[in-house]
């Protein structure tokens, strides 16, 4: 299953949670521990011993007591999910299809509004002995740029430039840090995301994280390679994550 490397964790909620606060510092280890094993495969498995093995040996007593949190899988009675996980998935899924949506159209508009290439047109001229009646309008010592491929003005002007626009990417990144790694990190975004959704996306979490301590603002490496462009803006602060009207009742699942 491909899910996405990361889930948004409230800490304030979790800690708020009165079925969290009453677990043992054992079970409470075996519970995060499986919340982990579940967002990554997806689901756990309802045997016991297998449980008990996930979560490094622990007794079958305290599988037990964490088990309780997990509601079986409706498409396989021989697995467990979190609803709470369930309802995280959902909500990235949803963005993600809304930002995939805004970069396509983002890239359309791009195509519409470049310049149609300047094509050189042949012309037929009167022939003279010996020679050939299909001749460029300029000198036939030049190639029309169509026929051999070259973009007007000559160079690579036309090709896309990864570099600049990884650049500007990183620039418009709230935190400078490790530059060629985030260079990297932004180049391998751009093979499957266009240049103006990721820009865009890094301009709002800048100006998210206005405010904010940036000791919690990672570098931009992590922040590309993990694509948190992709998370809900409204966890991009600490106004859209803990403290949020509702408190302990937004966890209640967890």
């Amino acid at each position: 299953m491909n899910n996405p490397p990361a889930f948004q964790f409230y800490a304030a909620e979790y800690l708020a949670d009165e079925a969290v606060a009453l677990m043992s510092l054992e079970e409470e280890g075996a519970y995060v521990r499986l919340l982990a094993f579940c967002w990554r495969e997806g689901s756990i498995p309802f045997d016991e011993e297998l449980l008990s093995r996930l979560c490094k040996g622990a007794s079958l007593e305290v599988v037990r007591a964490v088990k309780a949190r997990f509601r079986p899988c409706l498409e396989n009675a021989s697995r467990l999910t979190h609803p709470r996980l369930e309802a995280e998935r959902r909500k990235q899924a949803a963005w993600r299809q809304k930002s995939s949506e805004g970069g396509k159209k983002a890239q359309e508009g791009r195509r519409a509004s470049a310049p149609l290439e300047a094509v050189e047109p042949l012309r037929f001229k009167e022939p003279a002995k010996g020679g050939s009646t299909l001749q460029s309008s300029s000198s036939s010592s030049t190639t029309s740029p169509r026929l051999s491929g070259a973009k007007p003005g000559g160079g690579s002007g036309g090709k896309r430039d990864l570099e600049s626009e990884a650049e500007e990417i990183f620039e418009a990144y709230p935190r400078k840090a490790r530059k060629p790694a985030a260079l990297k990190a932004i180049r391998r975004q751009l093979a499957s995301h266009s240049p103006e959704f990721l820009l865009e996306c890094t301009r709002r979490y800048a100006i998210a994280r206005v405010g904010q301590d940036s000791n919690f603002t990672p570098h931009p490496a992590t922040w590309f390679s993990q694509q948190r462009f992709n998370d809900e803006p409204s966890t991009w602060s600490k106004r859209g994550g803990a403290g949020v009207a509702g408190g302990a009742t937004d966890f209640e699942e967890f």
